[in-house]
C-alpha cells in the first residue's frame, strides 16, 4: 500500500472518524493567512472549493 493510500482529506468530523476506523490519517487543509484572497471575498469560495476549510486571519506579516 502506498503512503498516499493512507492519507485522506477530511472536510467534516465524520470524515475524520471514518479515516480512523479505516486506519488512515485524516488531514485538514488550511491557510496560515489571508494572502490567497486579500480583499477579494469571492476568492474565498474558490479556496473552499479547493478543499481549504480554515484560514487564520493574521500571521507574522501585514495583510488585508
Amino acid at each position: 500500500m502506498a503512503a498516499l493510500d493512507l492519507i485522506v482529506q477530511a472536510d467534516t468530523v465524520a470524515d475524520i472518524r471514518k479515516a480512523k476506523e479505516l486506519g488512515n490519517m485524516a488531514v485538514l487543509l488550511s491557510r496560515q493567512n489571508t494572502a490567497g484572497i486579500e480583499d477579494q471575498l469571492d476568492y474565498s469560495r474558490v479556496v473552499r472549493d479547493l478543499g481549504v476549510r480554515k484560514m487564520q486571519l493574521t500571521c507574522n506579516t501585514q495583510n488585508y
